[in-house]
């Protein structure tokens, strides 16, 4: 059967259609136009003073934004087979993405860390890529050897193999936070699964050690786990998203300020990427609790 045809009897050209979760589904449309709100009011005037147009990171907004739910309606038109039978050649290109970063003249270095890969006109980060992979992967293992992994040493050995090899990649970035993110998300799944607790324990301790030694190994780590206990000590270096995500908490209120009233302080977080900040600042903390408390309802 060619290719072709497999496509063609996928849920999105026949009459039939997969299930779809309409509460999961609103809860990212209304992500989606949050941040778009968002990330408008604290642009527009950033945008006209850099680039002379105040549209201009709207426009690129929606440039990725039509990429990302085009990608996200193939991927509903594939059926779940399709993703068992490649698991491995997705692991394959997220080791081969997370290698290319790291070669010079391939991967694009910022502040001291080698992660994205310029492609065309957009800046991709492997490891956000990675992660998916890994989890493709992970979740096609699971399924296939669940009595091994429940039963054998061996079956729970296999996939932290290969969990450690990509993070070891990670690290070498180093991109400790998608480390920690990828790390979590597995061992998540293969507890799930029904791993032993026994054997789950002791990767969760010997992970939590790995952890301990590769903060206090790099000083700029720890760094950032005490500016967490006290930001307001250097709130101009290591300290200053949590000092600023506090003003933003204070200016903002109950109710936020509205739209296009931002500090002049969030407009410096938008140059450094603080994007977790505009919500705040328009929005207030009631509706901030509102919103988290309505994603994790279910």
């Amino acid at each position: 059967m060619t290719l072709l045809n497999r496509f063609k009897k996928t849920p999105c050209s026949t009459t039939q259609v997969q299930a779809v979760d309409y509460y999961l589904l609103s809860l990212a449309i209304a992500l989606l136009a949050i941040g778009f709100v968002a990330m408008s009011s604290a642009s527009i005037e950033f945008s006209a003073h850099h680039y002379n147009n105040p549209f201009f990171h709207v426009t690129r907004y929606l440039i990725h934004l039509s990429l990302g739910l085009c990608a996200a309606w193939l991927a509903y038109c594939i059926p779940m087979s399709f993703w068992w039978r490649t698991r491995s050649v997705w692991l394959l290109m997220g080791f081969v993405l997370l290698t290319l970063v790291l070669l010079p003249g391939i991967g694009r270095e910022v502040n001291g860390s080698r992660r994205w890969l310029a492609v065309g006109g957009l800046t991709l980060q492997a490891s956000e890529i990675a992660k998916v992979c890994m989890m493709i992967y992970l979740a096609g293992y699971l399924v296939k050897h669940q009595s091994e992994l429940r039963q054998q040493m061996s079956g729970f050995i296999k996939p932290l193999l290969v969990l450690f090899a990509l993070t070891l990649l990670l690290m070498l970035e180093p991109d400790f936070g998608a480390t920690l993110v990828t790390v979590g998300t597995a061992f998540g799944m293969i507890f799930l699964a029904g791993v032993r607790l026994l054997y789950f324990l002791l990767a969760i301790v010997s992970s939590l050690v790995a952890f301990a030694v590769l903060m206090v190994i790099e000083p700029y780590r720890l760094e950032r786990l005490t500016a967490f206990i006290d930001p307001w000590v250097d709130q101009f270096d290591s300290g200053y998203q949590l000092t600023q995500s506090l003003i933003a908490f204070g200016r903002g209120g109950w109710f936020g300020l509205g739209l296009g009233k931002l500090h002049n302080a969030s407009k410096r977080c938008f140059h450094r990427g603080r994007a977790g900040l505009y919500f705040r600042y328009n929005n207030g903390f009631t509706r901030l609790v509102h919103y988290v408390l309505s994603s994790v309802e279910r």
